[in-house]
């Protein structure tokens, strides 16, 4: 869910606005593990790939008013956004478990990760007296630093645990 998504007022007098809908897309999660032999330590790859987007077309007879770009007028007849989205984790952490008592055991981790999230949006305005408006916004953010957790796992027995994780 992204908020902020509003591009056009329909009615200034009660000011409802639209806004560009999100369908459900598919992403997908990838990792590879490795357990060391000495004491029992592990290492985690894990690439998260998500990409989506979301388009709103709206008409009226002279009653819009933008919320992107610059003010106008609000006599605007119809307004179409665009937006796409695409977002890239990559995350790598070292840990291990220690067992605490034979139905406790703890698993520290720590490690480092980064992300790449892209946001391009297009906004098109019709007004009968300035033809058209064109806004266009884009959003480039590429983020690395520290990951630090634990993980909690409580075995009832040999079937059934239950897990708690803080990161």
């Amino acid at each position: 869910n992204e908020g902020g998504t509003d591009y056009v007022v329909t009615n200034p007098a009660h000011g409802k606005s639209r806004h560009a809908h999100f369908d459900w897309d598919f992403g997908f999660r990838a990792g590879v593990g490795y357990q060391l032999e000495h004491d029992a330590w592990d290492g985690l790859l894990n690439f998260t790939w998500f990409q989506t987007e979301a388009s709103d077309t709206t008409h009226a007879s002279g009653n819009l008013t933008n919320t992107r770009g610059v003010y106008v007028m609000n006599n605007g007849t119809s307004a179409k956004i665009h937006w796409d989205l695409d977002y890239y984790v990559l995350d790598f952490e070292l840990g291990r478990n220690f067992f605490v008592s034979k139905y406790l055991a703890f698993r520290p981790q720590f490690g480092i990760e980064s992300a790449w999230i892209c946001q391009h949006m297009h906004a098109d305005y019709a007004y009968p007296a300035l033809n058209e408006l064109h806004v266009k916004a884009k959003n480039n953010f590429f983020g690395i630093g520290p990951r630090a957790g634990v993980t909690a796992t409580f075995f009832i027995n040999p079937y059934w645990s239950v897990v708690s994780s803080v990161n």
